[in-house]
């Protein structure tokens, strides 16, 4: 879709979201309007998609953020708009490298974002248990020593009626991780959840091999992107 297309308010808030300002404070203080209307539109075209913590959706929660639903778009909006005036001009082979440097960075969530449809797809074939009910990100915020403790999870499973967290996942888009490291900062941050199996089921993602990963389930880009 053309920027043209849309109303310029709706413009400028879709820019401000794929370059990162994920909360409607954020996208307000760089559009300078509210911006309330203009995300629901841009929802509803599916241009955006609307966060929230797994454990909250349902309820009226404060903790949303936004993101470019599409790929594509959200890399023509984000990296490669710094650039393209100057790709337009000419430049676009000196310019690669400087682009490329960009996508380690870029793909981060987009890779998250990955891990958590994988990990319907094996819900859905009955590797994560048989009442998994929901899927999905989780944060939140605790204040320590007059700072704000941030602690985000890339993907919890949630089962059962009382939708009680069974597995938890770290996404790293990186070639190779050590697997038990990752599992202790699960463990210390799925203390943050409001209810939580015993055991819980650790799930590690990397790119290319997840190391020393005994007793967990491990996933990779061949698993995702088969």
């Amino acid at each position: 879709m053309r920027g043209e297309m849309l109303p310029d308010l709706e413009r400028q808030v879709l820019f401000a979201v794929a370059n990162g300002r994920t909360t409607w404070s954020e996208v307000r203080d760089i559009v300078r309007a509210i911006p309330t209307r203009s995300l629901e539109n841009l929802i509803d075209l599916r241009l955006v998609e609307r966060l929230e913590p797994v454990t909250e959706i349902g309820r009226d929660s404060r903790k949303v953020r936004y993101r470019i639903a599409d790929n594509f778009l959200a890399f023509w909006l984000g990296p490669l708009a710094r650039f393209r005036t100057e790709i337009n001009r000419g430049l676009g082979s000196t310019i690669l490298p400087a682009l490329v440097s960009t996508l380690d960075d870029f793909m981060g969530p987009r890779w998250e974002a990955a891990v958590r449809q994988h990990l319907v797809q094996m819900a859905n074939a009955g590797k994560l248990g048989t009442d998994v009910t929901a899927i999905g990100p989780f944060w939140s915020t605790r204040r320590r020593d007059q700072e704000a403790d941030q602690n985000e999870i890339d993907a919890v499973v949630l089962s059962g009626r009382s939708r009680v967290a069974t597995a938890v996942c770290e996404a790293k888009w990186t070639r190779s991780v050590d697997g038990s490291a990752i599992q202790r900062q699960l463990e210390r941050k799925a203390q943050a959840l409001p209810s939580r199996s015993d055991p819980l089921t650790y799930i590690v993602a990397a790119r290319k091999e997840v190391r020393n990963a005994t007793g967990m389930t491990t996933v990779t880009a061949s698993d995702v992107f088969p």
